[in-house]
This record gives C-alpha cells, structure tokens and sequence, in this order.
C-alpha cells in the first residue's frame, strides 16, 4: 500500500511538471507568433489600435486685448477685416463674434476663442481708443441687423431695416436656438461687461420697439433673455 502511494505520488508530480513545462511552451509559442504576426498586421493595417477620442482644441493664445489692438484671432482674422465683411459673410461665419463681443464663458459655436476676463474689462473700460474699437464693432452688427444709431447714442431701425431683418427675424422660429437672437444677447451683455452699457441700453430699447411689431417672430422667452443681458 505504501509503494501505491509513492508510485502515485511520483505520477502526480510528473503530470504536474509536465503540465508546467507544457504551459511554459505554449506561451513561449504565443509570444514567438505575437512577434511574427504582429509587423505584418501593422504593415497591412489589420492590428487592432487603441480609441483615441477626439482631444478638445487648446483655448487660442491670443488675448481679446490682442486682438482688439490688432492681432489675428483663431481663424487668423484681423478685427479690420471681420468689419469690412458683408452680409453674407457676416452671416455664415459663427466664429468671430465670440472675438468682437467677448464674455466670461466659453461659446459652443467657437471653444478656442479667447475669453474675457478683469483685467480685459478694465483695460477697455480705461482705454478710449479700445472703447471706440468696440462701439464701431456694434456699428458693423447694427447695420447687419438693420439698424442705425444717431449721435446721441439713439438706436432706431434703418430705412432697409425690412431687408436687413431677413437676416435674423426668422419667420416661426422664436426659440432662443436662433443663433441670432443668441448674438443679439451676447452682444448686449459685453456691450456691458466692456463700459458700453448705455449703448447696450439703446440697443435693448431699439429691440423692444421692434417686438411690439414683430412678437410671434421673436417670442416672449427670446425678448426676456435680451432684457436679461443688460444688467
């Protein structure tokens, strides 16, 4: 019985180490052909690669204050040149106003732009000359939207205001997706942000006598967000 035992015992431990050794093979033999197979699967593009997700663009290294003082923005315009731009580019385009009414947050239609901040603020609020860069900016945006303001800061609709409102009184469509409407608000809450209030003030004045006119193509949420960015 005891001689059973350590025959057993022997059998065991050989099947065991045969085991081991059998194992230790096979991986060998899965590392040989890892190598073997691999460069070629790579050469035929075949190899499975890693999800690369699609990283957010950095934030543009270029400050509004450079911009304003005549830098090239993210999409390498000069403020000069978004001025000079018509109707229908003014229009397309959904990445520059972020540059010439800059506010604290980042915009879902243009992330790289730069942002305001402070230091932004004061520097415009202080410099006369950055003040009169943001008021011909309003102009450009005025005369876009169909509107004039007087030199008394009076802002009232043009003579083609009927055009001009073609191209954001967007008939049946007053929610606050219009990309208009949100340009109208952006531009009236940095008008104030930058030391521009009252003409932020005339501008919301101006918007609210075309309501009275124009209320189912604007709609009551759109007129409370305008009157709500001038503060």
């Amino acid at each position: 019985m005891k001689i059973t035992q350590n025959v057993w015992q022997s059998l065991s431990h050989q099947i065991h180490t045969s085991r081991n050794i059998l194992s230790t093979a096979a991986i060998a033999v899965a590392m040989l052909v890892a190598a073997v197979v691999t460069p070629i699967l790579l050469a035929m593009d075949l190899c499975p690669k890693p999800f690369q997700g699609s990283k957010p663009k950095p934030m543009s290294i270029i400050s509004i204050l450079d911009f304003y003082r005549g830098g090239k923005n993210d999409q390498g315009a000069t403020l000069e040149e978004i001025w000079s731009r018509d109707d229908g580019a003014l229009e397309g385009d959904h990445s520059y106003i972020q540059w010439l009414f800059p506010l604290k947050g980042a915009s879902k239609f243009n992330p790289t732009a730069s942002l305001t901040d402070g230091k932004t603020m004061s520097a415009f609020k202080g410099d006369k000359v950055l003040q009169e860069k943001l008021f011909k900016s309003l102009k450009v945006m005025l005369k876009f939207y169909g509107f004039t303001i007087d030199g008394q800061g009076q802002i009232a609709p043009s003579r083609d205001f009927v055009a001009k409102s073609k191209n954001w009184l967007n008939r049946g469509n007053h929610n606050r997706g219009n990309h208009n409407y949100l340009r109208i608000s952006r531009i009236l809450e940095s008008l104030c942000l930058h030391g521009l209030k009252p003409h932020a003030e005339a501008f919301l004045k101006a918007l609210e006598g075309v309501y009275q006119k124009h209320s189912k193509d604007i709609g009551a949420t759109t007129l409370s967000y305008w009157k709500g960015s001038v503060h």
